[in-house]
């Protein structure tokens, strides 16, 4: 009998592919939203890529980076892009 440790199991996960940018970058990239618009405050945010890692499948929005950075090493996400202007 094989045992497998927590730790190989571990090895074998696939980590999310995420990029992160600001609401400021998504405003000048898009063309989409007012110049007022702030986005509810929330101003860092995570696009979560598909497992190719070229199509975003969904997005998370927080008021700081801290809260934001909380969130990728929580969840062990693994960061492909960084989109920012602030």
């Amino acid at each position: 009998m094989t045992l497998i440790t927590q730790e190989a199991i571990e090895m074998t996960k696939t980590r999310t592919k995420v990029e992160t940018l600001t609401w400021a970058y998504i405003k000048r990239e898009s063309g989409l939203y007012e110049a007022s618009d702030n986005n509810g405050g929330l101003t860092f945010g995570i696009h979560y890529m598909d497992d190719t890692g070229q199509d975003v499948q969904d997005a998370e929005w927080y008021v700081t980076e801290d809260e934001r950075a909380k969130v990728i090493k929580t969840e062990d996400l693994d960061v492909i892009g960084n989109f920012e202007l602030k």
